[in-house]
């Protein structure tokens, strides 16, 4: 029988992270009862201290709630904040490794109304009108923190934050990278705008970059630190600081040439703005991952399957790990079967962040929550065996 591994207390910080404080939370949280224990395993993940560890997060089905339900009432955020405690309370008894966070989203469409589109709702998600002639005015590429769609989003914080009362873990609002933004504002003319105007492309980037970080810095504004770091409410998990996402999936369909020369400049300099960062990967972008591996002020990377990537799960994270600093930690999408057979035998490459779960990440319905609790048992005291 294995036996719980402590976790060190001797390894050496992330560069990024030296200065990242440590102490307890005292405030309890209704839906996650383990909350303080899956706490400290981020805490000790992002300060390099599980090199032969691992977190793991099961996607379950219990019942009729589903985690995305919420979206179905975008942009009545009212209703929406109901639908996210209804799932996470059926969600308490769940002692895996992902958190409750509830934090304003309304579809990627309403990005673009921070800069002045015009922004509809409908079918679960938001999209915005284009905006005519950008590669002959960039100008008109104009942050605006008193529109509608930034007010929305102010809104939806503050009355989250106001009717929590420590059931769930509130976040701030999660922002896209310029050039997504830019598809959001140009359309599929950008592909060309790329390959004809770079100089206008960067020139484009970089005001959007600057709103993006108007817009992160309210944001964060609005929802407390907690033990010096942030819930993320797409990924559910604890981050250290004020660290933000970068990534792009539209240059996952472009060259490393033209990722280095347009996307690698302007993310590395969020990542540097944010203090820590985590890329947001498409398996399509494979070949910019050599790339990705030189930035600073990178703590993670966090890879998203597509549907027609043959390779996946375990084989993808051999591969990856082949090719990224060691310290990085790397959070993907793992097969229920593989997870399970590579647990036993302890073939699972530590400093990684598993989601459990059907490609495409359907649920699991042949598993339910005490199942997937007593995994987590075996998760806790796992220790990666020496290569």
């Amino acid at each position: 029988m294995k036996t719980e591994h402590p976790i060190s207390t001797n390894s050496t910080f992330l560069p990024c992270l030296q200065d990242f404080p440590i102490c307890a939370l005292s405030k309890a949280v209704e839906y996650k009862p383990n909350f303080e224990q899956v706490l400290k395993r981020y805490q000790s993940l992002w300060q390099g201290q599980m090199e032969n560890r691992i977190l793991a997060r099961i996607q379950v089905r219990e019942g009729k709630v589903q985690r995305d339900a919420f979206m179905a009432n975008v942009p009545q955020y009212k209703r929406m904040f109901e639908d996210y405690l209804a799932y996470w309370r059926t969600m308490a008894k769940l002692n895996d490794d992902i958190l409750p966070v509830i934090a304003p989203s309304f579809g990627t469409g309403i990005e673009g109304g921070y800069f002045g589109a015009n922004v509809e709702y409908g079918g679960a998600t938001s999209w915005c009108e284009h905006i005519e002639d950008l590669i002959g005015h960039p100008e008109k590429i104009k942050y605006d923190r008193e529109s509608d769609a930034v007010n929305r989003i102010r809104e939806c914080s503050q009355y989250y934050s106001n009717n929590n009362h420590n059931r769930c873990l509130v976040g701030p609002a999660n922002t896209d990278c310029p050039v997504d933004i830019l598809y959001m504002l140009r359309g599929s003319q950008i592909y060309t705008d790329i390959v004809d105007t770079p100089e206008k492309i960067k020139q484009l980037l970089s005001r959007i970059a600057e709103g993006v970080k108007q817009f992160r810095d309210e944001m964060w504004s609005l929802v407390p630190l907690y033990d010096g770091g942030t819930f993320n409410g797409w990924m559910n998990w604890w981050i250290p600081g004020r660290t933000g996402m970068v990534g792009a999936d539209l240059f996952c369909s472009c060259s490393s040439a033209i990722y280095r020369k347009l996307g690698f400049p302007i993310h590395q300099q969020l990542a540097q703005n944010y203090g820590n960062a985590w890329f947001h990967l498409h398996t399509l972008g494979l070949h910019l991952i050599p790339l990705i591996a030189e930035m600073k002020n990178l703590i993670c990377l966090e890879l998203s399957e597509d549907p027609n990537v043959e390779i996946s799960g375990l084989s993808l994270l051999n591969k990856v790990r082949e090719i990224v600093p060691k310290q990085l930690v790397v959070k993907v999408a793992v097969r229920p079967h593989e997870f399970v057979n590579a647990l036993e035998t302890g073939t699972l490459p530590g400093n990684t962040i598993y989601d459990v779960c059907e490609r495409n990440y359907q649920d699991i319905e042949y598993w339910d929550i005490s199942y997937a609790n007593s995994l987590m048992d075996k998760v806790r005291k796992y220790c990666a065996q020496p290569k």
